[in-house]
């Protein structure tokens, strides 16, 4: 059961690192400062937390838990401070919705991680 957990938060981490991909390098929006921090949280989530589910080992994964949490209070700094306006006014012309998404993307990942370290309640 622990392995979907990690299962999912990697599709969420892969499908917002391919969309912020797509955003940047095919619609052209350049991302500010804060997005650029919160790719570095984002993007090796989308690599990192497959490789338990194929070595069985998950000893990787209390030093993952960090990274969407330091996402979570970027993302949220960035929402809160920014959301009188449309566009955030750091160096890039990024939007406040990115910000939103971004947020609950982390939040989604830190919840299925913590979920998956868990230990098994055996009855």
């Amino acid at each position: 059961m622990k392995k979907y957990f990690f299962l999912i938060a990697w599709l969420i981490a892969l499908v917002g690192s391919v969309y912020s991909i797509y955003l940047s390098r095919y619609l052209g929006k350049e991302p500010c400062l804060f997005c650029w921090y919160q790719r570095v949280c984002l993007f090796p989530m989308a690599i990192l937390p497959i490789l338990p589910l194929f070595q069985g080992k998950f000893y990787i994964l209390p030093y993952l838990l960090p990274l969407p949490i330091i996402g979570v209070i970027l993302s949220a700094w960035q929402t809160v401070k920014y959301s009188s306006s449309t566009l955030c006014s750091l160096s890039g012309g990024c939007e406040i919705e990115g910000s939103v998404l971004a947020l609950v993307g982390f939040v989604l990942i830190t919840i299925f991680l913590t979920l998956g370290i868990q230990k098994d309640n055996v009855v």
